[in-house]
C-alpha cells in the first residue's frame, strides 16, 4: 500500500514540475543567446544573432542554427517563429535574406542529426524583453 502511495506522490509531483517548467521558460540574456540552446520537439535552436532594433531603416534579424535531433526527417516551419515584444506586438518571419534580396522562407525538411543555418528578416523591431515562441509554444523569454 505504502509503495502505490508513494508512487503517486511522486507522480503529481513530477507532474507539478513539468507544469511549472512549461508556464515558466527560461529567460535568456540577448546577449547569451548563442551559448543557451532551446530545444522545442524534434528541433535544437540556438539564436546565434538577434538585432532586435532598426538599424539604417532595416527590421529586425534574427540568425539561427536548427539541429534536427532526431534519427528521422523533421520539417523546420519559420513561419512558426514568432515574438512578442514587452508591449505585446507581435513580431513574425518575414523573409529570408539571400543575394540582397528577400524571399519568403519556405518549410524545410532537415535530415537525421543534420544542421542548417538560416538568417530571417522580421516584420518588425522586437522590444526587450520578449517572449520567443516556436510552433505556438513559448520556449523562452529575451531580456536586455
Amino acid at each position: 500500500m505504502t509503495k502505490k502511495f508513494c508512487c503517486c506522490i511522486a507522480l503529481v509531483l513530477a507532474f507539478q514540475l513539468f507544469a511549472a517548467a512549461a508556464d515558466n521558460p527560461p529567460q535568456i540574456r540577448i546577449n547569451d543567446l548563442s551559448k543557451n540552446p532551446i530545444v522545442v520537439g524534434p528541433f535544437r535552436i540556438t539564436i546565434s544573432k538577434l538585432k532586435a532594433t532598426r538599424l539604417l531603416g532595416t527590421n529586425g534579424t534574427v540568425a539561427l542554427r536548427i539541429d534536427n535531433t532526431t534519427s528521422s526527417f523533421a520539417t523546420f516551419s519559420p513561419s512558426r517563429l514568432v515574438f512578442v515584444s514587452n508591449v505585446n506586438y507581435q513580431i513574425n518571419v518575414f523573409g529570408i535574406a539571400l543575394y540582397k534580396s528577400i524571399y519568403n522562407p519556405g518549410d524545410i525538411d532537415l535530415a537525421p542529426g543534420a544542421y542548417i543555418d538560416e538568417q530571417y528578416t522580421l516584420t518588425d523591431e522586437i522590444q526587450l524583453p520578449a517572449k520567443f515562441y516556436y510552433d505556438r509554444h513559448l520556449v523562452a523569454e529575451i531580456t536586455k
